[in-house]
């Protein structure tokens, strides 16, 4: 048993019979109740499980449903004993703690901890998926278009599995940043002629058209749109071509398709990393944008 109160009048048992990681912790009802809307409707008056609790006879109290070391961690948290937390700052164990505090409803108490998490750099799409899931439960819009703008670049393959309600806003989203790249692109697509700053030779046109058409030379799968992003972004370098080399230069001494790559270079830092998802049209029925939507400007929006 996990004792985080001496004098606790409540025993939680987490786990099923068949759970590994079934464990009893010994707490206090009166910090689960400070914390918690629901723990203190549960253990109040009306309620079998508030009734003659005692610290001399602890009562137990089955919690079958709820992951036994997310729910260890919530009530560590809970009872300032956050020397016994184990590391959940990975991007899994934060998702399943904020399930059992948005349960519990006291996700006020994990603010510190999302916030620093929120606050990690990572290049994995199941972090980035984990986190917005969880800037979801939470309710934190910043975040979530954070999180669902990384998702919409890096995951490859459908989106269908991370989405069931109504319009899959990421597949939306992750078009809408595919047309932005395409756009920036062909409007500054190099032309074999009337163009002062294209050599004798000059394979750029089809490189870019190659990029657009989503194939990449390093693999036989379609490209991410981080894929397709950095590879236009690597084109469009004045210095370096995608293989790293120094760019053609002409006869009179000009860089090959020096203003397209200028040009595109600039479009290219107009993609901010803030066009992500709204939260509140995440949040609605899927089919019609929330009243709560106030049309922010960069966001993807039903």
């Amino acid at each position: 048993m996990l004792n985080l109160a001496e004098d606790g009048d409540l025993v939680l048992c987490l786990g099923n019979e068949n759970d590994t990681d079934k464990i009893k912790i010994r707490v206090h009802s009166l910090l689960l109740k400070t914390a918690s809307k629901v723990f203190g409707a549960m253990f109040g008056a009306h309620f079998a499980e508030g009734q003659d609790l005692s610290s001399k006879s602890p009562k137990e109290v089955a919690l079958p449903e709820d992951d036994p070391k997310s729910m260890t961690a919530l009530c560590c948290i809970i009872h300032y004993r956050n020397d016994l937390v184990v590391d959940q700052t990975s991007a899994i164990k934060l998702f399943k703690l904020a399930v059992v505090a948005d349960k519990y409803e006291c996700g006020n108490i994990l603010k510190p901890i999302t916030e620093l998490c929120f606050s990690f750099v990572s290049v994995s799409t199941e972090h980035y998926i984990y986190m917005m899931a969880t800037a979801y439960i939470f309710g934190d819009g910043t975040a979530f278009a954070k999180f669902s703008y990384a998702v919409g670049l890096h995951h490859r393959g459908s989106l269908a599995k991370l989405w069931n309600d109504g319009i899959n806003l990421l597949e939306v989203l992750r078009g809408s940043l595919d047309r932005k790249i395409d756009r920036a692109v062909l409007q500054e697509l190099p032309k074999t002629s009337g163009n002062s700053h294209w050599t004798e030779n000059c394979s750029c046109r089809s490189t870019l058209l190659s990029i657009l058409d989503g194939k990449s030379s390093a693999s036989t799968l379609a490209m991410t749109l981080k894929e397709k992003l950095d590879a236009v972004t690597a084109w469009s370098s004045p210095e370096s071509d995608t293989d790293g080399k120094k760019r053609k230069i002409s006869s009179n001494g000009i860089r090959c398709c020096l203003d397209a790559r200028t040009n595109l270079a600039s479009k290219l830092s107009e993609l901010s990393t803030d066009t992500g998802l709204c939260l509140n049209c995440a949040r609605s029925d899927g089919i019609s944008r929330s009243p709560k939507c106030k049309g922010e400007p960069k966001l993807e929006h039903l």
